[in-house]
């Protein structure tokens, strides 16, 4: 007997880390979205933690893989619900603008998908060279830096009708009154649309009488109609 307790010692934990590691295996993702992107059915699966311990799935990880495996998303915030299920929480990435004369909507990464909801997202007149297609991942890094912009622009106070090309480059943004703002294409996004938002919060400028705002130099300069 006295021989046998070894033995005993240890199984008993070995038997108890077993019977954890089944009762602990992932069989569901609840998955909340905004928009549809990922697949319930097939997300554990895919991402090939479906019956795997939730004691060894890595939630920075699986984060990471999400992100890669599914181009649709911005942001996740995972959860799990012992002992089972994984709670997924995704913030899709949203449209920027509508592509013109297409029925497509390209996204901030130059991504094109099929438009559905997006009649609100202004329109943006691709470079005369680029043909979209479903699917397609747009690299012109001037369009790509008009998306960003146009993805700036969609938090702030400027409410952006069409975004289009000038012939040097240069990216010139429009709102329904037809007020015009050029942005450099030299320049980074950000600076140019936080000077944008300071002309805007200026309590000296009247908005109403305003054509165009030229960010492309160190100060804006502020044409009137």
């Amino acid at each position: 007997m006295a021989k046998m307790l070894p033995v005993l010692v240890l199984l008993i934990p070995i038997s108890a880390i077993f019977f954890l590691y089944q009762i602990t295996k992932l069989k569901y993702a609840e998955i909340i979205q905004d928009k549809a992107c990922v697949n319930p059915q097939n997300v554990l699966k895919e991402l090939q933690i479906a019956n795997k311990s939730a004691l060894f799935v890595s939630t920075q990880k699986l984060t990471i893989d999400l992100k890669n495996k599914f181009s649709c998303i911005e942001d996740v915030k995972i959860k799990k619900r012992f002992p089972v299920k994984t709670i997924i929480e995704i913030k899709v990435k949203k449209s920027v603008a509508k592509i013109e004369g297409t029925n497509f909507v390209v996204l901030e990464s130059g991504q094109v998908e099929e438009a559905k909801n997006d009649k609100d997202k202004p329109t943006i007149y691709l470079p005369g060279d680029l043909t979209p297609q479903l699917g397609q991942k747009i690299t012109d890094q001037n369009v790509l830096l008009a998306l960003k912009i146009g993805a700036l622009l969609l938090k702030s106070d400027f409410i952006t009708a069409n975004i289009r090309f000038l012939p040097q480059g240069d990216i010139a943004v429009y709102n329904n009154q037809g007020v015009a703002i050029i942005f450099s294409n030299q320049k980074g996004q950000d600076t140019q649309v936080d000077s944008l938002q300071r002309v805007q919060a200026s309590s000296k400028i009247d908005a109403t009488k305003i054509a165009k705002i030229d960010l492309r130099f160190d100060k804006p300069i502020i044409v009137y109609k």
